[in-house]
């Protein structure tokens, strides 16, 4: 279906099963939106109920989410499973919680903390008993859902993005956001756990990996915007990456990747690189070991506001 529709609107709607959403920024874009919309419709045979239709909304809820004014967060009328969610007392309890859980996972600035814990949870071949830490992991993930504040924004390219990377023992971490009139905005945020004995390399390596990562996972928003993404490392020698000679694994991609995005590199200090380093940590550290290594106090401020120089 997607082949009927207007390019100029493609990036402008998506679906989930047989229910669609639509936006704009102006009316004008909007009517041009619903009206590329109806004739996809009309030209793929699929008919559509009137009752059902609804255009010019400023805020919707689109499968469990509020969507609206740039953001996009969880609705609060899906959050009574959660609200009413029970201790697990098996292996398939458990799995039910993180199936719902993990719904909510982009929301939460320390969903990989406890969620290691419960994934620990899966993996036993003995009766399953639901531990003192497994409850407090489920209490911290549902306090998180029900109480957190934590919005996702839509990028505006009339302001820059940048890009926070960092790669530690465990992991690499990286987060795409805007700071707009003082305020730091997230768009995205990744993390994820070495492969094999990948955190056993040097430190360049990891570091080089974790922009690498970043980069690819910006590009869609990179491409899309007029101005040159800033990217930001706590590690020096990596600013030295877009000038990289030779046939390595950086030199070829940023040949083959990068050659067509506009970025410039940035050094900061590893203190002011918080939310990177800390998504970096998430996918091994349990809070035994994030309070040992110092790292809670810097979870716990992940998305203040410290506005840093364009």
């Amino acid at each position: 279906m997607n082949t009927h529709l207007n390019p100029r609107s493609r990036d402008k709607i998506a679906n989930f099963a047989d229910d669609f959403c639509g936006g704009a920024d102006t009316l004008p874009e909007l009517i041009q939106v619903y009206e590329d919309f109806v004739q996809m419709c009309h030209k793929a045979g699929i008919t559509l109920k009137p009752s059902k239709v609804q255009i010019g909304l400023e805020q919707v809820q689109f499968y469990g989410y509020d969507i609206g004014h740039g953001t996009i967060e969880p609705a609060d009328r899906n959050m009574d499973p959660v609200r009413n969610m029970t201790y697990p007392t098996t292996t398939s309890e458990l799995r039910s919680v993180m199936g719902i859980f993990n719904q909510f996972s982009n929301f939460i600035r320390k969903y990989s903390e406890p969620a290691k814990i419960l994934n620990d949870g899966l993996k036993t071949n003995t009766k399953f008993t639901c531990t003192p830490e497994m409850e407090q992991a489920l209490d911290t993930i549902k306090h998180a859902i029900i109480h957190g504040k934590l919005k996702l924004h839509a990028p505006d390219y009339h302001y820059p993005l940048i890009l926070e990377t960092d790669g530690s023992d465990d992991g690499w971490g990286a987060v795409l956001l805007q700071n707009i009139k003082g305020e730091r905005r997230t768009i995205r945020m990744w993390s994820k756990q070495w492969p094999g004995n990948f955190g056993t390399k040097p430190p360049y390596h990891r570091e080089a990996k974790a922009w690498m990562n970043g980069m690819e996972k910006s590009m869609p928003f990179a491409q899309a915007s007029p101005h040159a993404l800033l990217t930001y490392t706590d590690h020096s020698p990596l600013t030295w990456i877009k000038h990289t000679s030779g046939k390595g694994p950086v030199s070829q991609f940023v040949l083959d990747t990068m050659s067509e995005v506009d970025y410039k590199m940035h050094y900061i200090k590893g203190e002011e690189n918080t939310i990177a380093d800390a998504l970096s940590r998430f996918p091994t550290l349990g809070p035994r070991q994030l309070q040992r290594t110092g790292m809670k106090p810097a979870i716990d401020g992940l998305l203040a506001n410290h506005p840093r120089p364009d």
